[in-house]
């Protein structure tokens, strides 16, 4: 058995530390089986430095044979940092005789280095072990090294009462967090009581879901669920329009949807709290980052109304937190504490991706960081092959099934609820297939039936089978001057008038004169005639000349007469402008004609002809008797694609009327069948492919989608069609019903709907267009949500604006007299936020580099050190999976996007300084008061914090005064 006894003592100045720490170790004998003597107890001291170690010796009085031994107990460590000032020789009277050293041991006194506190806030001095649910945390905050000679050391651990209050602190400090954050957000929850901003699009959804409603929207559904839910639990009726920001509520229950949101909102600020406490193990930067969240008006203002960011950002939250659990747990997998973090992890990714498709980056977060797991498990050389690869294996499968499984499954429960909810026929019914509509209750594809085969002379909507595109359309229209085939018409004219100036300019030149061209001068007649036969022949030359006029004038008279009284030809009609449209509409009705002959295929006289594969044919419109027609001339938007137009008189047009039906998807039969075959429009004059461009018309088009004829892209999506409605009386009907697609057909339907609206672009943008939607137009905005135009008196921003909180934006108060709430940032917050993060480059580069080079740290900058780099690191890696992807996005973008990469930046900013300050401390460790530094910084930040959340409020106050100064109004965000 040993007893070790460890003292501090000053060090001579020449040396570089100040500081050591002399243990006393007492060795049992070894006893031979004869009973030896009585040993002498001695004491042999040895120091040891860069000098020769010295060595001393001393002699102990005898314990009393009537006394005990002393019972056998594990090794012991005692500090006395307080008296490093005391003589060695009283030191070593006054304190080293105190212990009773039982008979034959001897006792060895080292010098060596005082080891370091870890964690939780302690002084340098302290040593105390680091307490958790599982297993000790001082491995993952210093390193295995230091770790593994702190828990060799085995330190003394305090006392139970001790414990129990250091226990009871801190879940103190977290209930007044808690209770904090709950009073910021739920403070004047009711103001305004009109809509504000998108509450206008999540509040018209939730009142979807009370009504069951069908709609389209591009986000996945869990988050206009819940709001939807938390209204129909709060006594919303689900009757309130939603219509534009500013009209008032009055009579209905708002309060319900608004406090669902606040109460995920209150709860970030905990859960920051606890991931940084977890991955620092220091309460002051947990509360530094608590603060930094509860005193952010942004924040705050961004919990209070119907949005969909607060629940997003509570399960980005939560999944963050989660995660640094079950790492924690990583010296006792499979357990049941590690299973529960592991599973409610993949529980909150799900949650984060059915909000928002930004939920993408924390999976990407959560991946990485489980790639890396099994990495290092994967060079665990303590483990054999075998074990190696049974213990990888059981690894793997508890992360598929819990991070990969389990999020899916809930991914796809959220779409089934969301379709067995919504079950009316609503706004959205144009965006899906004719399939799809025909399950939704209301809609006129419901319960329905229609010839199953398409013939000649039926009425039928052609739709586009890129969704989001719509039905082929046309109207009365014109396209306007300068735009497709007038233009060409204008140009044509205009050669044609010079061209006759150029020929009557050429009669009327003089004969014989020189033109500009140097051409030859008209020749002169030869002068052969003598005088009296010229002076004959020019007498006779004007009597032929008179007779001659005269006889012309004749001729143009009768010509004249003839002319005027013939009748006058039938005007030249002007194409009218066909489209694609979203909605159902008379307009998109459609006659299918053959193309060389012009009688009527429903005359009863006539057998039924139904069309194939290949047959030519022509389209009339029913609303305007125009036939579907292209020409060479250009497009109005797309260069290099033709015109389409509707053109004739009463379906009489011309050859470029003709076009060719193709079955893309046909296997046997080679007729059409209605919903199921997809067919192609091939012009039969130009060879171009029916199809639209997916691009917005201006005002003059009535902001419809443009419809083109191309000659290149011939296979796309967007020059596919299939026949939906179909009207024939000569035809047998057949029900709908039996059409009717299953759920992984409507699952997959609706996804590939989302991404088509969101990504018009090359598949490499895929993963940056699904989280902001591409700007497609006010049909697709007004319907979803997605803020894909600018609204009235809205301030769009760019990505670089958003660290340094350039510009905010307006959530309601458009004139002097509203309640004003502008979104905008803690600017002594954002800004502390951004110069962190430069620091902890700068800072954590030097860190990397040091311990790359294997450089010898003190062991309590060590320990800072891995803090800062793997703590930190992750922090860091968050911050930049939610900020760098919206450079690369073609769309809108807005000031509230940033908010989920600044609950990163907040988190590393309470690391960084907790970090900081530490550093400071020990590298001042000689000066008196160098103990208080660390205290002192923090406790600055957190008023500096609070104090400029009160400048805040002092200066939201002062802007809103009214016009007549009577009064002050209350605003948020400032």
């Amino acid at each position: 058995m040993s007893f070790k006894v460890s003292f501090s003592v000053p060090r001579p100045a020449a040396t570089p530390h100040s500081r050591r720490c002399w243990e006393l170790q007492f060795l049992e004998p070894v006893f031979s089986r004869a009973r030896p003597a009585r040993p002498s107890r001695s004491v042999m001291l040895r120091a040891t430095s860069r000098l020769p170690a010295a060595r001393a010796a001393t002699t102990l009085s005898a314990q009393p044979r009537g006394r005990r031994p002393a019972p056998r107990r594990r090794r012991k460590e005692l500090h006395f940092p307080g008296h490093p000032e005391l003589p060695l020789g009283d030191f070593l009277a006054g304190r080293l005789a105190r212990p009773r050293v039982p008979a034959g041991r001897r006792a060895i006194l080292r010098r060596g280095r005082m080891p370091p506190a870890v964690g939780r806030g302690l002084a340098g001095s302290e040593l105390r072990p680091r307490r958790g649910r599982c297993g000790s945390q001082a491995a993952r905050a210093v390193g295995p090294d230091v770790a593994a000679e702190a828990t060799a050391r085995s330190p003394k651990r305090p006392a139970p009462g001790s414990r129990r209050f250091e226990a009871a602190g801190r879940w103190a400090l977290l209930a007044l967090v808690t209770l904090m954050s709950f009073a910021t957000r739920f403070h004047r929850l009711d103001e305004p009581p009109h809509v504000c901003w998108d509450e206008t699009h999540f509040g018209k959804m939730g009142s979807y879901y009370i009504n069951r409603t069908f709609f389209f929207d591009v986000h996945p559904p869990l988050g206009k669920m819940l709001i939807g839910l938390a209204g129909y639990l709060s006594g919303y009726d689900g009757t309130f329009l939603f219509q534009k920001p500013g009209d008032k509520y009055e009579h209905h229950s708002y309060m319900g949807m608004r406090g669902f949101c606040a109460f995920l909102g209150s709860l970030l600020v905990p859960f920051a709290y606890l991931t940084v406490l977890e991955l620092s193990q220091s309460l002051p930067a947990a509360l530094l980052t608590a603060a930094l969240l509860t005193f952010d008006t942004g924040c705050l203002t961004l919990s209070q109304y119907i949005l969909l960011d607060p629940i997003l950002m509570f399960f980005i939250m939560a999944a963050m937190l989660s995660m640094v659990k079950y790492n924690s747990c990583a010296n006792r997998p499979f357990s049941a504490p590690w299973w529960f973090w592991l599973s409610l992890t993949g529980i909150n990714l799900a949650g984060a991706l059915g909000v928002k498709f930004v939920g993408l980056f924390i999976i990407l977060q959560v991946g990485w960081n489980t790639l890396s797991d099994l990495w290092h498990l994967f060079g665990d050389c303590s483990l054999s092959m075998v074990r190696t690869q049974v213990t990888m294996g059981k690894h793997l499968t508890a992360r598929i099934l819990c991070l990969i499984v389990l999020p899916m499954a809930l991914y796809t429960a959220t779409y089934a609820i969301h379709f067995m909810v919504l079950s009316k026929s609503g706004p959205g019914d144009g965006f899906f297939s004719s399939a799809f509509q025909a399950r939704l209750s209301g809609n006129n594809l419901h319960n329905a039936s229609i010839p199953e085969y398409l013939a000649y002379g039926s009425v039928i909507t052609v739709r586009n089978l890129r969704m989001a595109i719509g039905y082929l359309h046309s109207h009365r229209d014109l396209y306007p001057e300068g735009i497709g085939a007038r233009q060409q018409q204008v140009s044509e004219s205009s050669v044609h008038l010079c061209g006759s100036r150029a020929k009557l300019s050429a009669v009327t030149e003089p004969a014989g004169k020189k033109n500009p061209n140097n051409t030859e001068r008209i020749p002169q007649h030869r002068k052969t005639l003598t005088s009296l036969s010229k002076f004959k022949a020019d007498k006779l030359d004007r009597g032929l000349s008179n007779i001659g006029l005269l006889l012309i004038v004749l001729w143009l008279t009768v010509l004249i007469v003839m002319i005027f009284s013939l009748p006058s030809p039938p005007p030249s009609p002007a194409p009218t402008q066909v489209t694609t449209y979203l909605h159902k509409d008379y307009n998109n009705l459609w006659i299918i004609k053959k193309h060389s002959t012009n009688s009527d295929p429903l005359d009863p006289s006539l057998p039924v002809e139904f069309v194939r594969h290949g047959d030519i044919i022509r389209l009339e419109h029913k609303e305007t008797s125009r036939n579907l027609h292209s020409h060479y001339h250009e497009a109005p938007l797309t260069r290099k694609h033709y015109q389409v137009t509707g053109y004739g008189i009463n379906g009489t047009g011309d050859s470029n009327d003709f076009w060719r039906i193709e079955v893309v998807n046909r296997k046997f039969e080679n007729r059409i069948k209605v919903l199921r075959s997809q067919i192609r429009l091939i012009h039969l004059a130009t060879g171009c492919v029916l199809g639209s461009s997916g691009k917005i018309l201006p005002k003059w088009g009535w902001e419809q989608f443009e419809v083109t004829c191309s000659p290149y892209l011939k296979g796309t999506l967007n020059s596919i069609w299939n026949v939906e409605d179909h009207i024939n009386p000569k035809l047998p009907n057949i029900s709908l019903d039996v059409l009717q697609p299953s759920f992984p057909e409507i699952l997959l339907e609706s996804h590939m709907l989302m991404i088509w609206v969101l990504w018009p672009l090359p598949i490499w943008w895929l993963l940056y267009e699904l989280l902001g939607l591409h700007k497609c137009g006010s049909q697709i905005s007004n319907y979803g949500n997605s803020g894909l135009k600018p609204k009235d008196n809205e301030f769009t921003s760019k990505p670089w604006h958003w660290p340094i909180n350039y510009q905010g934006l307006h959530f309601s108060g458009i004139s002097d007299m509203d309640f004003r709430v502008y979104l905008l940032g803690n600017p002594v917050v954002w800004w502390l936020n951004l110069l962190s993060i430069g620091l902890y480059l700068l800072s954590g580069s030097i860190v990397a580099v040091a311990v790359q080079r294997g450089a010898r740290l003190p062991a309590e900058v060590e320990g800072l050190s891995w803090v800062l780099l793997r703590g930190g690191g992750q922090l860091l890696f968050g911050w930049m999976l939610h900020y760098f992807p919206f450079f690369l996005m073609g769309r809108i973008l807005y000031f509230h996007h940033y908010f989920p990469a600044m609950l990163f930046s907040s988190m590393l900013t309470g690391i960084l300084w907790d970090t900081l300050l530490r550093l400071c401390a020990w590298s001042l460790a000689c000066f008196p008061l160098a103990g208080g530094i660390h205290a002192v910084g923090i406790l600055s930040l957190l008023l500096g914090i609070a104090y400029s959340r009160v400048l805040g409020r002092e200066a939201s106050a002062q802007v809103n005064l009214d016009p007549l100064g009577e009064g002050l109004d209350s605003a948020q965000g400032v």
